[in-house]
């Protein structure tokens, strides 16, 4: 059996889960603020001491890579990468808006992740959610206003229903539902991404791919530039 550790710290309401076999086996949430560094190699040991294992029964590690907090993912792929190195084991980073539109779960929809960023601008996607938990990128995951955004998603003449989800989503509802024709939210409960879908997407990956991703070369995906002294 394969035990997989899933770590998303793209915010400032971070999250590290366990996934066995694909299924999910215990998680720990937690708001941070500027403590990640010191509360993430804790958090991780409360997991795992609660679910009755060690670090070296982990067979693997799912990281979310960004979008999102520059701080965050730096700290959450540090740690990711350095458990993954001393215990020789794969290390798998995701696409942090993939993981968010995948806690939609159900299929034949197109899934609109939408992360705040600074201002008007939002990290954001829109992905076509298959029957097989598989999600076909239909609009070009990147920053830009959400406007702008809104104004890609509503060129389409979807056929399937358009649901939001994410901060952003939360905050925009109005102007979502003057831009869009009958679209639908995924709430509140579903606005962060989750550790336990980073856990189970990286269990996925693994299956496919067991040698997971080049620990040498994966890096933050930060979608904008970066700034010395920002977050």
């Amino acid at each position: 059996m394969t035990l997989i550790l899933g770590i998303e710290t793209s915010s400032s309401e971070s999250g590290v889960a366990l996934c066995r076999d694909g299924s999910a086996a215990g998680e720990v949430e937690f708001r941070h603020e500027m403590s990640l560094l010191t509360q993430l190699s804790s958090r991780i040991e409360e997991l795992l001491s609660s679910s009755g294992v060690t670090m070296s029964d982990l067979g693997g590690v799912g990281v979310s890579a960004g979008p999102g907090s520059f701080t965050g993912l730096r700290i959450g792929l540090s740690t990711a990468k350095a458990i993954a190195y001393a215990l020789s084991v794969p290390i798998v980073g995701l696409n942090t808006l993939e993981v968010l539109a995948r806690s939609v779960t159900p299929a034949e929809r197109i899934v609109c992740p939408m992360i705040g960023w600074r201002r008007e601008t939002v990290f954001c996607a829109a992905y076509e959610a298959l029957a097989d938990a598989e999600l076909k990128a239909v609009v070009e995951a990147r920053a830009r206003p959400a406007s702008e955004f809104l104004e890609e998603v509503a060129a389409f003449d979807w056929e399937t229903p358009v649901v939001f989800v994410g901060d952003a989503a939360e905050g925009s509802r109005e102007e979502i539902a003057a831009a869009i024709a009958s679209p639908s939210f995924a709430g509140e409960a579903l606005g962060r991404p989750k550790a336990r879908v980073v856990a189970q997407m990286a269990h996925e990956v693994l299956v496919k791919r067991p040698e997971g991703d080049d620990i040498c070369v994966l890096a933050p995906k930060y979608l904008q530039k970066t700034y010395v002294g920002t977050d």
